[in-house]
């Protein structure tokens, strides 16, 4: 019994794991977007012109790269951390 608690504990960390990884990734892609259009609103207007819109893309775009970024390795620390758990526990099992 303890083992199967083990085995679905461990399963649900490493689910929620990849949810963050999924997540980091359209996070990522959205700060891909914002930063581009970022720059695009520089290019095409200036800077006096659209000073918001520049900000918003470009600024938003790197914090939601970062927060993507932080988050895949809080997913891979997650992932990692329990598969030494699983490894250790079926090896002392064996």
């Amino acid at each position: 019994m303890s083992r199967e608690i083990q085995l679905e504990t461990s399963s649900r960390i490493l689910n929620t794991a990849s949810k963050y990884m999924i997540v980091s990734v359209v996070a990522v892609a959205i700060g891909c977007v914002a930063m581009v259009y970022g720059i695009l609103a520089y290019l095409a207007y200036g800077l006096v012109a659209m000073q918001f819109a520049i900000f918003a893309g470009f600024f938003v775009g790197v914090a939601f790269v970062l927060i993507g970024v932080f988050l895949a390795f809080w997913g891979l620390y997650w992932m990692r951390n329990e598969g030494k758990r699983l490894k250790r526990m079926f090896e002392s099992r064996g």
